[in-house]
This record gives C-alpha cells, structure tokens and sequence, in this order.
C-alpha cells in the first residue's frame, strides 16, 4: 500500500483535489493519503470554509435562487468545476462563472445581473489597485490613468438597490473601491459612462478620448459641456476612478 511519501507532489495534490471535491471521495485516495479518518475532516473542513467564501462574496444571489437551490449550486461547484486556485477570494469568481454557465430560462430575469453585480463588487476589493504605470497630475495632452479595481456594468435591473425583486431600470454601473478600501457602486448617465469607458479603453490623450465620445455622440464641446466635463473629471479624481494622467516616457527611453 502507498503512502504520501511515495506519491509525487503533483499526484498528491491530485489525489487530495478528488478527496476534497470528489463527490464521495474513495477508499484507495484515502489511503494513499495516509489517514482516511483525518483527510475526511479535512475534505469537510474545507468545503464549508469555501461554501461560507461563496456565500459571503453573493449573499443576495444565493438567496435569490432559495437555500435549496443555492446549496445544490454550489456542491455542484465542488464535485464538477472545482476551484484550482490556492487563494480563498478568487474562489467566488470561479464559482459566479460555475454558475452563470447554468442561469438558464426558468431562473430569474435579473438573477445573472445581480450575480455579475455582486462578484464586481467582491472582485475589486481584490484587486491590485496601483496602476501599472507611473502616474502625474492630470493632463489633457496625456492619456489618462484609471484604478485598475474598476468593473463596469450595463444593466436592465437595478441590480444596485435593495429591491426584491429589483425594479427593471436600465443603468450604468461604475463598480470600484474606494480611496478608503471599502467597495462602492456609482450611477453613471450615459455620457459620462461612456467616457470612462474611454478612459479605460480607449487610445490617445485625455482630449482625444473626450473628442471621440463627443463626435460618436454628435454632442458639441461648448462651453456647457466644458463645464460638466470639469465637474465630472473633479468628481473621478475624488473617487479614486481616476488617477491622473500616464507619465511621459522621456526621450531617447524605450521600455523593454
């Protein structure tokens, strides 16, 4: 009979992986563990820390489906799509993309939104927040920077607000973390949305990103739309969504 001494490190992991999230893990894995007792605590151990991950990065979509539902979900998760990330807070990404894959017709017709919504706002309190460039003060001749702890959503429903069900809206959602850490959902009017998306997305300096909104949208850059554009850009700033503006690689440098 094998032992863990003698498996390899890769057919360990393995093997613990099918003890863990198997459905009924076997008698030969057990033993090939090494202590059959002590590796089902285990596999119990850690399918309820999981499940309390799940459940606390989508509270209101799991009680949207109904504790039956929601419990058959996600074991589902485990015995089919098991999470093969060594980090407990990408695990409810993995399952919100478990479980996206099956919302099908019967389910809600706001339930995938309020899923999405739920796992950006978990996601960014995640996420790297310093930028992957050097930062100065906002420039218009420059392209800008924005926080990488940023999702966007185009939603039907008001999948933000505490409604239940939630009232069918359609909304602009800037989900990002803020300056203090804490998760925290904006409501952005179309052109303002679209110009995030631009200052995510898009390519030049910061004037050229705003001319291209302006001329897709066929919106004249008067002296009412400079107005608003500087209260806009004051309040992205303030938030944290946007940075500043990317640093200008001197002359005669070259990144590798």
């Amino acid at each position: 009979m094998s032992g863990p001494a003698e498996l390899s490190l890769r057919a360990y992991q393995e093997t613990a992986l099918r003890v863990f999230f198997g459905r009924e893990p076997s008698d030969a894995d057990l033993q090939q563990l090494g202590s059959p007792e002590r590796f089902r605590m285990y596999r119990n151990m850690v399918r309820h820390r999981l499940d309390k991950v799940v459940r606390a990065a989508l509270p209101r979509t799991l009680r949207a489906l109904g504790e039956d539902e929601a419990s058959a979900l996600i074991t589902a998760f485990f015995d089919e799509a098991p999470p093969r990330t060594r980090w407990f807070r990408e695990v409810p990404e993995h399952f919100g993309a478990f479980a996206l894959a099956r919302f099908g017709g019967s389910s809600p017709a706001h339930l995938r939104e309020l899923c999405e919504f739920e796992l950006a706002r978990w996601t960014v309190q995640h996420l790297e927040s310093e930028p992957a460039t050097s930062v100065v003060a906002l420039d218009f001749a420059l392209p800008p920077v924005t926080t990488p702890a940023l999702r966007r959503l185009r939603v039907q429903h008001r999948v933000d607000l505490r409604g239940t069900p939630p009232r069918m809206e359609p909304a602009n959602l800037a989900v990002y973390r803020r300056l203090d850490d804490k998760p925290a959902t904006w409501v952005l009017n179309d052109i303002a949305a679209a110009l995030l998306d631009a200052f995510v997305d898009g390519q030049g300096s910061l004037a050229e990103r705003v001319q291209a909104v302006t001329r897709a949208r066929d919106v004249a850059i008067d002296a009412t739309f400079l107005e608003r554009l500087s209260a806009l850009l004051a309040d992205f700033l303030e938030r944290g969504v946007l940075l500043g503006s990317a640093q200008p690689v001197p002359t005669g440098e070259t990144g590798d």
